[in-house]
């Protein structure tokens, strides 16, 4: 039997949602400069898309280290403490628990740029599809996904491979007394 305060599959679901709504602007602004490329520089290009690749692991580890929840996880009402359940999580366990998708990223982004420099990024092209090298890590990441919920789904506490990385659980917050 699960304990109630580690049934948080659709409050992390959702929560993942939400953090969505927060990078819309960042999504728009990146969609808009995509759709224009011809009146940016490439190294402009290349920059914005570092930075708008990057921003979400920034957002996840900072807010995680910092509060222990992203905006979404504090609508949601979850937070990710370390396994011991006594603090929230650090920096550094939060990056542990982003570590495959930052490797993942850490990997493409070099062929990104180059695709970009060289004139064959998929943003440039949209209609052209995926290449091999990007369907192969899309692939990549699809099973790491589904070992992720593979994992959580067998787990006493919920914990999904991130968080046995990392140290951490993710529990539902106490309703606090006004």
């Amino acid at each position: 039997m699960i304990e109630e305060k580690y049934k948080t599959f659709w409050r992390r679901f959702m929560s993942g949602c939400a953090d969505a709504i927060v990078f819309y602007p960042i999504s728009l602004t990146s969609t808009w400069i995509w759709r224009h490329p011809s009146d940016f520089s490439i190294l402009f290009l290349c920059i914005s898309y570092t930075i708008t690749t990057l921003s979400w692991y920034i957002y996840e580890i900072w807010m995680l280290g910092k509060y222990g929840q992203t905006i979404g996880k504090m609508l949601l009402k979850v937070r990710v403490m370390d396994v011991s359940e006594t603090a929230h999580i650090n920096y550094w366990q939060a990056a542990k628990r982003n570590i495959v998708p930052i490797c993942a990223t850490i990997i493409s982004l070099p062929y990104d740029i180059y695709q970009i420099i060289v004139g064959k990024f998929i943003m440039l092209h949209p209609k052209t599809g995926l290449d091999t090298y990007m369907i192969a890590m899309m692939f990549v990441l699809i099973a790491w996904f589904l070992l992720e919920l593979i994992t959580m789904f067998f787990s006493k506490k919920r914990r999904a491979v991130h968080d046995f990385i990392a140290g951490s659980v993710v529990i539902k917050v106490a309703p606090t007394n006004h």
